[in-house]
């Protein structure tokens, strides 16, 4: 049996819902619920790509290896939201599998680029299949027009975030600008 959560000793006032419909007010619960729901996916999706020798960040970095066509570690950084010192120890590893490549600009022969090798590319091809069944499992309880809902919401909340108009629309479109863009 779970023990029931001992209630606050003091609840503050901006803590509550005023329309007693959530255990707070909606403007902390939402990023509660959104905080929970990440970790939650992130188990369930680490689990799955175990078997394909993965690990959360190996995939992440695989991910935008494969949408960002010669990716830097500036890119992978902005879109696979983690530093660049954990991020480096994560390509190394997948340079090491022979997943990843890397290569050097011909525009700037400072800059190294990243890119999916042909192994890599085949993983990422079972990887992502991997990805999409979860999140077809985890969206199945709600309807296609509450999750274009929440996916709008969610924007909204990533506008609040990010004062930028064109870094959030390179994060929100993950790197296509101008495409189906609603947030301008």
């Amino acid at each position: 049996s779970m023990a029931r959560p001992r209630p606050p000793k003091r609840l503050e006032e901006h803590s509550i819902d005023p329309e007693g419909e959530f255990a707070v007010n909606p403007r902390e619960h939402v990023f509660m619920l959104a905080a929970q729901i990440t970790h939650h996916r992130d188990k369930k999706l680490e689990a799955r790509m175990a078997p394909l020798g993965l690990s959360l960040q190996h995939w992440r970095c695989l991910l935008v290896v494969n949408r960002i066509a010669d990716c830097s570690m500036s890119d992978l950084s902005r879109f696979g939201m983690a530093d660049r010192t954990t991020l480096t120890r994560s390509v190394d590893q997948l340079v090491a599998k022979g997943l990843v490549e890397r290569h050097v600009s011909p525009r700037d022969r400072r800059l190294v680029l990243l890119r999916l090798t042909k192994a890599g590319d085949r993983l990422y091809g079972e990887a992502v299949r991997v990805m999409l069944a979860l999140n077809a499992e985890i969206v199945a309880c709600a309807r296609p027009v509450e999750q274009r809902d929440l996916a709008r919401a969610l924007e909204s909340l990533l506008a609040g975030l990010i004062p930028d108009s064109e870094d959030l629309e390179a994060i929100a479109t993950f790197g296509r600008p101008g495409f189906l863009n609603p947030l301008k």
